[in-house]
């Protein structure tokens, strides 16, 4: 009896340790063709990367357009690093601000050609304006007719050639030359106005002066209206000059904005282009500041 149990026993043994060596045979089986697989998605996974990233490598070596390298630089700021991207993505960057300095000359040179054919037809129309006479009440009466009639009238009508032109820079100064002739002062804040209407979103556009900054880039358009940022600090001032617990509506900053730095830097006409803002004050989401009343401006703060 003793030697059929163990005979049993160590059959079940026998079968019991197959049965295990078979199952660890498939668990590996299955490791291996998992492992497999794995490799075989991340291999697939480096090859889309790699794709993607010729790919972009050769979009951006195509590029033309500043828009095409703004495009191509944002894609390889999204690879988070991959291969030398960020350094192509600054390389964009560099040919993006190439670009806007060029835009920049370029603009430059025209106002510049402007102002010099604006200065050569002063010139020419003062020459054309020399009369000579042999009667001194001739000559006053030539005078006064040729100074406030024949060349005011010259430049007025020249004026609005330009304006119809298109060309609203030549227009402005024309008109503001004529010191009031007809309706010059009306034309003339109507050329600026034009001259300002032309400029796009994202455009650096120049208007009043204030210590020499001039310039102001475009971040809203809508209805023929455009809301604009200095593109250089003006200054540095407080927000209040007394440290105390203040508003937008009662603070010095405001009241110097809208007040000193509006006269100063802006003419009258530049002025009267200047729309007042209904300035929405919200409390700070984060701390709970109150925010106060609302203000209407025409010089405020955005919110940070």
């Amino acid at each position: 009896i003793t030697a059929a149990l163990d005979s049993r026993i160590a059959a079940a043994q026998k079968d019991d340790n197959e049965q295990i060596a078979s199952v660890k045979r498939s668990y590996e089986m299955h490791l291996n063709d998992a492992d497999s697989k794995v490799k075989d998605l991340y291999n697939k996974a480096l090859e889309r990367r790699e794709l993607t990233y010729n790919s972009r490598v050769n979009q951006m070596n195509q590029a033309q357009s500043m828009s095409d390298y703004e495009r191509v630089c944002d894609l390889f700021r999204k690879m988070h690093g991959y291969k030398d991207t960020m350094a192509l993505a600054d390389k964009c960057q560099a040919e993006i601000d190439r670009l806007k300095e060029e835009e920049r000359q370029e603009e430059e040179r025209r106002e510049a050609a402007r102002r010099k054919e604006a200065e050569r037809l002063a010139k020419k129309k003062k020459a054309k304006a020399v009369i000579i006479s042999i009667a001194i009440v001739a000559c006053l009466v030539a005078y006064f007719v040729v100074t406030k009639i024949v060349i005011p009238t010259y430049k007025y009508n020249k004026a609005v050639d330009y304006m119809n032109a298109n060309d609203y820079v030549a227009a402005y100064e024309l008109f503001d030359s004529l010191n009031g002739y007809k309706d010059s002062n009306e034309l003339r804040v109507q050329a600026e106005l034009k001259r300002l209407s032309k400029a796009s979103v994202g455009d650096v556009i120049t208007f009043g002066n204030y210590n020499g900054n001039t310039e102001w880039e475009v971040l809203a358009k809508e209805d023929g209206k455009i809301l604009v940022i200095s593109k250089y600090a003006i200054g540095m001032r407080p927000y209040n000059t007394e440290y105390t617990s203040v508003t937008w509506e009662s603070c010095t900053l405001r009241q110097w904005l809208n007040g000193t730095y509006l006269t100063s830097a802006f003419s009258s006409d530049e002025q009267v282009l200047i729309m007042s803002t209904n300035v929405v004050n919200s409390d700070n989401a984060e701390y709970g500041t109150a925010g106060g009343n609302n203000t209407t401006d025409k010089v405020f703060l955005l919110s940070a």
